[in-house]
């Protein structure tokens, strides 16, 4: 039986506005996110505080492109079919056992069994040779992972889920980096294979909600070194 269900909203606004714990807040909870302290998590959640999102140049091409690459997904993946979010709306899933556990997923992958799959689409730039050399192996950036694991989380009916990456390598060129060239890669997360993972960051999520956002008590800051 799901354990979730969906949502709409007309605007970004009014999304941003209902969405709990979403899939890259889980970074900011276990401490692991370069985009978000756990305190300004907290205000959004306890004190309903919601700071006006700012893209940068950065974040807007990757908007941008995602539905691109969503499409050519579909198209080199005949076999399966891929379920895109709606154009006019966002949609939201929130899950059942926990109001303030969300997903808002880039698109669903059903096999030829019917069998459910997530996907998440990433647009990358590949500059420093470290992100280079984590990007190239079969491990995802921590970050990346804890948000796969959002999606098993909130969708109980989900056996895996896919991060279909298009990684841009640069190369230092005349005094600026330069785009050198592309490749796609996929990287999957099987439930059967994190479920240890899934029931440790849960358990993370939910003594956050229930310590921290309920009892309108401000977490302690996080420091990873």
């Amino acid at each position: 039986m799901k354990r979730y269900k969906k949502e709409s909203y007309k605007t970004k606004d009014e999304w941003l506005k209902h969405r709990g714990i979403g899939g890259s807040d889980v970074a900011t909870i276990l401490g692991y996110s370069k985009w978000q302290t756990i305190d300004d998590l907290y205000s959004r959640l306890a004190l309903k505080k919601f700071k006006k999102e700012k893209q940068n140049d950065r974040m807007q091409e990757g908007t941008k492109a995602e539905p691109l690459i969503r499409s050519l997904y579909v198209i080199e993946h005949s076999e399966c079919k891929v379920i895109s979010p709606p154009k006019s709306s966002y949609w939201l899933f929130r899950s059942l056992d926990n109001s303030l556990i969300t997903c808002s997923p880039d698109g669903f992958i059903k096999d030829k069994n019917n069998v459910l799959y997530g996907l998440e689409i990433k647009d990358i730039e590949l500059i420093r040779t470290e992100d280079k050399e984590i990007w190239g192996s079969n491990e995802l950036p921590q970050q990346y992972f804890l948000q796969l694991l959002q999606y098993l989380i909130v969708f109980n009916d989900m056996q895996g889920v896919c991060l279909h990456a298009r990684l841009k390598y640069y190369v230092w060129k005349d005094g600026e980096y330069l785009y050198d060239y592309c490749v796609e890669r996929d990287y999957w997360a099987f439930r059967n294979e994190v479920i240890k993972e899934i029931e440790y960051v849960k358990r993370k999520e939910i003594d956050f909600i229930e310590n921290n956002v309920l009892k309108k008590k401000r977490p302690k800051l996080i420091i990873k070194i």
